[in-house]
């Protein structure tokens, strides 16, 4: 009988082309959604002229939107987007816009009603402010990596087309005094068609000689005027009456609330808290600045004078809230702690109104709408409070694992939340919307018997998700190579009769085929069970895995089932172990590279994207 192992090296295309489409299908069928879900009921529009178009609802900083009324009953998600880390969402012109993404340097925007995804903007390594939209323009403060320093970075404002994503102007401010110059996390406004950022300014890259500035950019990009103030932590500027309304931090010293001249960026005054307290950001309203400390303060916007300080037990550097009649002042019954409740307090008397608690403390700027207040908590839960009672509405649980940092959006009905634990929630009442990530979703119960734990099993889930597709891929193509090249049938046959209980004689083709696939499907669990274990040593581990298994069945074939079916053979038992010992390793370098490789990129998307 002639040899028919040099078949075997014309195999080697069909393999190749098996490999990749095991990858594709694998990834296909597991790949995280970075869409809406489905299945939600009772979705809530954002109103066509309502709108949350920048961190703080308005240029004053107020987080006070009193034509919105936001979710009021039975609480739920109306839809949910896998968006990545990022500062936070904003809504305006039927749209949401969310700063986020896979290397967080990602501008998203998506149908404000359902959380259809309408485009996506790669800017750059990162986004460090919510977007900010005026008119058709959306604005973003973005950085890339340009050293291993963060003083490095190269920091940019970038205009986006609200309707395209696509790009209008990019602005860096010029490095002619020092060396480097950094934009501050969070800072853009926009009021009155101009942008508002602070910044910082070193000589090199280990921060020597650090300067603090203000800057204004206009509509088509260009610089207005800076102002350097010689510190650095200078807060989110506030807008007003052609002022500008910021905090600065202060080593050794007191922090200062400072205003500048609009159009020219020339100094009108500053001012400190006469108890020589931490400062949080402005917020201006009516012409008057309110900054959240120890003892909250009301600042004349004009002249900087000290009109009110309010006997209510704020936390320094949390910044409040300003509606007409109230202000909202994180705080708690301890001056020093974080803020662990939120107070109401009469802007004119002074008085207290209400206090409300969390067991956790509070971990977001509260906002208000008409008629509700809605804040964040360090255990991922989200409040509602009624504004004139402090009564609760209700809560709802966003993520226990994850704290709801960003300032949430009101707008019409739904309140716009994260992104919180990589995802946007639009909250409505009666909404049901179902996780897009699957995986995730159940990640995120296993985690509670420990990180390590939940990041395991996880990864077991995803080992055995694709195992089974790639199993039966595996024993179609390898019976597809034994068929095609008129390879030895042999171990087939006596791989079914062991299986089936039959005589090697009365094995079916049909029968060898179910026997291909249940040996491939249980060689390439085995494989990922090694690999869940080794994970950290990926490629390795899968390649040594998939070797060590075909070796192993190539060793039970030559040693125990070729020898005590002599009988049965169709091809001499040299030739028999040679053609195979060929075909499993082909088959396992295929399986031991592709089937890792799939699972590999599943998992950093479950928990990067």
């Amino acid at each position: 009988m002639d040899d028919p192992s040099p078949r075997i090296g014309r195999a080697l295309p069909l393999l190749i082309a098996f490999a990749f489409v095991l990858a594709v299908a694998g990834t296909t069928a597991l790949s995280v959604s970075g869409g809406p879900a489905i299945g939600g009921s009772a979705i809530g529009a954002a109103s066509d002229d309502g709108s949350w178009p920048m961190e703080g609802h308005d240029p004053g900083q107020t987080a006070f939107d009193p034509d919105a009324a936001g979710p009021d009953g039975d609480v739920g998600p109306g839809w949910i987007s896998v968006t990545g880390y990022g500062p936070g969402v904003t809504v305006a012109n039927g749209r949401a816009f969310v700063a986020g993404g896979e290397r967080r340097g990602v501008v998203t925007a998506y149908d404000a009603a359902d959380g259809t995804r309408e485009w996506r903007a790669q800017v750059g390594d990162a986004v460090s402010s919510k977007p900010i939209v005026d008119g058709d323009t959306v604005y973003v403060h973005v950085s890339e990596q340009r050293g291993r320093d963060v003083v490095e970075d190269h920091h940019e404002v970038v205009a986006l087309d609200a309707g395209t994503g696509d790009v209008e102007w990019r602005f860096a401010a010029a490095a002619d005094r020092y060396g480097y110059t950094v934009f501050s996390w969070k800072t853009l406004t926009a009021a009155d068609g101009r942008l508002y950022i602070a910044g910082e300014n070193y000589d090199d890259r280990w921060g020597a000689d650090e300067a603090g500035f203000v800057m204004s950019i206009d509509e088509d990009g260009t610089e207005r005027w800076r102002t350097d103030i010689g510190s650095h932590g200078i807060a989110r500027p506030a807008v007003t009456d052609g002022t500008v309304v910021t905090t600065v931090e202060r080593f050794g010293g007191r922090d200062r609330v400072r205003a500048l001249d609009a159009g020219n960026g020339s100094d009108r005054w500053h001012t400190s808290h006469p108890g020589g307290h931490d400062l949080s950001a402005p917020a201006v309203h009516d012409g008057t600045a309110y900054v959240n400390a120890r003892s909250p303060l009301a600042i004349d916007a004009e002249t900087g004078a000290v009109t009110t300080m309010f006997d209510a037990p704020g936390t320094s550097r949390q910044p409040l809230a300003v509606t007409d009649d109230r202000l909202l002042v994180p705080g708690g019954p301890s001056r020093d702690r974080g803020p662990t409740q939120l107070h109401a307090v009469d802007r004119e008397v002074g008085d207290v109104e209400w206090s409300a608690g969390s067991s956790t403390g509070f971990s977001s700027r509260p906002i208000a709408s008409e008629t509700t207040v809605f804040v964040g908590a360090w255990d991922g839960v989200m409040y509602a409070f009624d504004r004139e009672t402090g009564e609760e509405r209700w809560t709802y649980e966003v993520n226990a694992d994850y704290a709801i940092t960003n300032e949430p959006a009101v707008v019409g009905e739904t309140l716009y939340v994260g992104p919180v634990d990589d995802r946007v929630y639009a909250l409505v009442d009666g909404g049901t919307a179902r996780d897009p990530a699957a995986l995730v979703t159940l990640s995120r119960y296993l985690s509670a018997i420990g990180d390590l734990a939940g990041v395991y099993a996880v990864i077991s889930l995803v080992y055995l998700g694709v195992g089974v597709p790639f199993g039966v891929l595996g024993g179609i193509a390898l019976f597809g190579v034994v068929t095609g090249f008129r390879l030895s049938r042999t171990p087939l046959r006596l791989l079914a009769a062991r299986l089936f209980g039959t005589p090697p004689s009365e094995v079916t083709r049909r029968r060898e085929f179910a026997a291909a696939l249940t040996a491939s499907v249980a060689c390439v669990l085995m494989i990922g069970l090694v690999c869940t274990v080794t994970f950290g040593t990926f490629p390795f581990n899968g390649l040594i895995a998939a070797l060590a298994v075909a070796a192993g069945s190539w060793a039970v074939l030559t040693r125990r089932w070729l020898p005590d079916h002599a009988l049965d053979l169709d091809a001499d038992a040299d030739v028999i172990a040679r053609q195979w010992g060929v075909l499993l390793a082909l088959y396992g370098l295929v399986v031991g590279l592709a089937y890792p490789l799939v699972v590999f990129v599943i998992v950093l998307g479950i928990y990067f994207t």
